[in-house]
């Protein structure tokens, strides 16, 4: 289901609207208000891939780290939340087309999706066949990877306002750079889906602060 429409009462019929505007009007300022919403992200990652062509991948990992990326991290955050809603769906209905019950993987490299294990020959060949969902597992795995590296960037700057020494702020940043050039790959079963480059950067920080 289209999420602009996820957050309106699944109850509502004709009925209710009978006599009560302001509930007629509240629901389609929603539905406005959604719709607005998901423009302004396409047009967001629009801009994103503009760039990523522009410049190359290290270019704009720098651009982000000095502030100077024409998308913000909070841009990257909204739209990789906006295409988890889409997966997650996506993901769910796959499970139930192909019997899948338990973890499922599929390994991305270079735009290419690659179904791990035996059996799974036919999901394979529906993913290869169907552009709009491998589109949409390559983008959210780019803004999966991109999104822990403005989380990182944002910890750096803290540690600078720490003092942290130069040598150890680096070091993090080397690590954490590690994950938008490192191929990712995407879990999944009928309940939960997650990325390998998720929570990534929580993970090198608790690792840092354990130290």
């Amino acid at each position: 289901m289209d999420p602009t429409y996820t957050n309106l009462s699944s109850n509502r019929s004709l009925i209710n609207y009978i006599g009560n505007g302001d509930t007629a009007r509240s629901d389609l300022q929603d539905i406005a208000n959604k719709a607005r919403e998901n423009q302004a992200l396409t047009a967001t990652y629009r801009d994103f891939e503009s760039q990523l062509h522009g410049d190359n991948i290290e270019a704009f990992l720098d651009k982000i780290e000095s502030g100077e990326a024409p998308i913000s991290s909070e841009s990257i955050a909204n739209y990789l939340g906006f295409n988890r809603q889409k997966l997650a769906v996506e993901f769910r209905d796959i499970a139930a087309k192909f019997s899948i019950t338990s973890d499922t993987t599929v390994n991305i490299e270079n735009g290419e999706l690659t179904v791990e294990g035996d059996g799974n020959e036919k999901l394979q060949h529906y993913l290869e066949k169907n552009t709009r969902l491998s589109n949409l597992i390559n983008q959210t795995s780019k803004l999966s990877a991109l999104n822990e590296w403005a989380l990182a960037t944002e910890y750096a700057s803290q540690l600078k306002q720490d003092e942290t020494s130069d040598d150890d702020i680096q070091a993090f940043l080397k690590s954490a750079r590690n994950v938008v050039n490192t191929d990712n790959f995407v879990s999944f079963n009928a309940q939960s889906f997650g990325f390998a480059s998720d929570g990534r950067t929580s993970s090198i920080i608790e690792q840092r602060e354990r130290d």
